[in-house]
């Protein structure tokens, strides 16, 4: 189940959002391409080239850029997943955004998804103009939750692969215990 006592959260925290990038997955990569190298994702910035923390920056279709206070840096590789297990009715939905990061990932390819046990629950491939796309997605049926990736480019370890995972977060169900 999903380790609160890892978050940051104080305890008179009234726990209907929860941070997903602050719950340290229960599975994990042990290493992704450099710049991340080995510590496969950051939380609160991203990672330049020269390992330099950058802000968590999506740029979507329409041409809009988001910056994220709360969020991930992730490198990648050839295939590569960060699992969270969640207990059934607690969680209803975890909403957020995705993608490879407005500046340094511009030349990156990659294919995400998440996943509810074998339930593919949204797939965006992201390179080109698509750099990233925002989720919604109904976890109430709880399980293990896995955040997928693919590197498509030529080089699975590309630096350009450089993605984000912004405000990823967890809403209570009204009737969890």
């Amino acid at each position: 189940a999903i380790a609160l006592s890892r978050t940051n959260l104080p305890p008179t925290v009234h726990l209907e959002k929860i941070d997903l990038a602050k719950v340290r997955p229960a599975r994990r990569p042990r290493f992704l391409s450099s710049p991340y190298k080995f510590t496969p994702y950051v939380d609160g910035f991203a990672l330049a080239g020269n390992r330099k923390p950058v802000p968590l920056v999506l740029e979507f279709v329409n041409g809009s850029r988001q910056t994220y206070a709360t969020g991930l840096g992730l490198g990648s590789h050839a295939t590569f997943a960060f699992e969270y297990q969640l207990p059934a009715g607690v969680f209803r939905r975890l909403r957020g955004a995705a993608g490879l990061h407005a500046d340094l990932g511009r030349r990156g390819h990659v294919r995400l998804e998440w996943r509810l046990d074998d339930k593919v629950l949204w797939q965006q491939e992201f390179g080109g103009k698509r750099l990233a796309e925002k989720f919604d997605l109904d976890v109430s049926a709880g399980g293990w939750l896995v955040l997928r990736g693919h590197a498509l480019t030529a080089v699975a370890l590309a630096d350009e692969n450089n993605l984000v995972l912004g405000e990823p977060v967890l809403e209570r169900s009204p009737s969890a215990p």
